[in-house]
């Protein structure tokens, strides 16, 4: 009965270390996109190289701070090697997320007009909306793991919070659901 109580009690703890972990990272990075954009100005592509080493030297602290408490002990080759799976994915969505904000219709198709998502029209060059649009040129870019978040954000929302909570969300998920099987292999003692 307390071999169940205390799986149990190890499930919880590396669920909850995962989700907290995951969570905190993901709200700081994406205060980070939100102020970078709007008031710092650092590169893009300074982003999406730093981003998954800031993502992967976190998850290390984590695991290394799980297994000390777990095992008494850490080993750190074994952790290095494992967690180059948060380095991975992180560094492919950053890169997904860097390429979606490059407008690249633009370069393929030349310049044209954006379209009303509703009913599909051109806008009319006098309108706020046309300058807005032509602003961000976001009518240029592919937009597709994008726009899985800004689908469900409100159009008044500010362009800058926008792409941070669209790098929010994905990190999230790309650092929860590794660090949360990671944390099963290396909490194991023996």
């Amino acid at each position: 009965m307390s071999t169940a109580k205390e799986a149990a009690k190890r499930e919880a703890s590396k669920l909850s270390l995962s989700l907290a972990g995951s969570l905190l990272f993901a709200i700081a990075v994406c205060v980070f996109i939100a102020v970078n954009r709007s008031t710092i100005g650092l590169p893009a592509l300074a982003i999406a190289i730093s981003l998954p080493l800031v993502a992967y030297g976190y998850s290390l602290a984590l695991s290394a701070g799980s297994q000390y408490i777990t095992c008494g002990t850490v080993n750190i080759k074994l952790i290095s090697l494992q967690n180059l799976l948060v380095f991975g994915l992180n560094a492919l969505v950053c890169g997904l997320l860097y390429l979606e904000n490059l407008p690249l219709k633009k370069y393929f198709l030349g310049e044209f007009p954006p379209f009303n998502p509703l009913t599909g029209l051109p806008l009319d060059p006098a309108s706020m909306e046309y300058t807005k649009a032509m602003e961000t040129e976001n009518h240029y870019k592919l937009q597709f793991f994008s726009g899985v978040v800004t689908a469900v954000l409100p159009q008044w929302m500010d362009e800058s919070l926008k792409e941070g909570l669209v790098y929010c969300y994905w990190i999230f998920w790309l650092n929860m659901l590794p660090l949360y099987t990671l944390l099963g292999l290396q909490t194991t003692c023996g």
